[in-house]
C-alpha cells in the first residue's frame, strides 16, 4: 500500500511517484537501475534518472556507488 506522504508529495513529479510505487511493488533484490526501468517504461532514461534523483533527495530511496569485480562503477538503488 502506498502511503499518503508519497502519493500526495507536492514536490515530486507524477513520474517520480509512479516510479516509487512500481519500485515498492517489486520483490526484494529486483533490479531498479536506470537502464532496466527505462526499458520497462516509455519515459526514457533521462526522466527515470531525474525521478530517481528526486526520490533519493526526499529520502524515499537510497542509492550508493559501488565498484564491480571487473572494476566498473555502478549505482545500486
Amino acid at each position: 500500500m502506498i502511503g499518503d506522504h508519497l502519493a500526495q508529495h507536492r514536490e515530486l513529479s507524477l513520474t517520480a511517484i509512479g516510479l516509487a510505487t512500481y519500485i515498492q511493488s517489486l520483490p526484494e533484490g529486483a533490479p531498479v537501475d536506470i537502464r532496466t526501468l527505462a526499458e520497462k517504461f516509455p519515459e526514457g532514461r533521462e526522466r527515470v534518472a531525474t525521478a530517481l534523483r528526486a526520490l533519493e533527495a526526499y529520502g524515499y530511496i537510497e542509492r550508493v556507488r559501488e565498484r564491480t569485480d571487473n572494476g566498473k562503477l555502478v549505482t545500486v538503488t
